[in-house]
């Protein structure tokens, strides 16, 4: 919402960083999150479908935006954004817990029976295991397993010939072919 009330390209920038920043997250707990949700029988079809949305975005986004910003103004690529994900919000209100340890903290409490023990730190330990294990543990794995890097390499060369793509789809048709963009 932020960013469609920006006055300024800086103001902008930093609330689509901040936009993805925050939603990234899904991306990386998507799959886990089937796991748990979903039985074994019926795992493949909800994977394939969460392996592809992500590739909604940017194959609807340019057209969905195209005609928001052609007809309402470019404020309307975000409203956009924000009505579709209002819309996956409302549905994800109605599923359930699928975190074990939240499960078996709830189930503690309406049994009213000790809860399971925590064994993690407290303070600045807290703060440096997490940073440890969300920050350390990936570059660790980036910089000394071979997989991980060259597969980062190349989703990382894969989605930028994808963006590449739609930064040349509009130069290419209103340049070579005289089309209005």
């Amino acid at each position: 919402m932020a960013a469609g009330l920006a006055q300024n390209f800086g103001t902008l920038l930093v609330c689509r960083f901040l936009a993805g920043t925050f939603a990234s997250p899904a991306l990386a707990v998507g799959a886990g999150t089937n796991s748990d949700v979903w039985s074994s029988y019926d795992r493949a079809l909800a994977s394939a479908i969460l392996m592809l949305v992500p590739f909604f975005g940017p194959a609807i986004g340019p057209v969905v935006g195209g005609f928001s910003a052609e007809w309402k103004g470019w404020r309307w690529t975000q409203w956009t954004i924000l009505m579709i994900m209002g819309a996956a919000y409302l549905f994800s209100l109605a599923q359930k817990e699928t975190y074990k340890k939240i499960i078996l903290k709830k189930r503690a409490e309406r049994l009213n029976i000790p809860s399971p023990p925590q064994n993690l730190p407290t303070g600045l330990a807290k703060i440096k295991l997490f940073l440890l294990f969300t920050i350390g543990r990936p570059v660790v794995m980036l910089l000394t397993e071979p997989i991980v890097a060259l597969l980062s390499l190349y989703t990382a060369f894969n989605f930028s010939v994808l963006f590449a793509f739609f930064a040349a789809f509009p130069m290419v048709f209103k340049n070579v072919y005289s089309f209005p963009v």
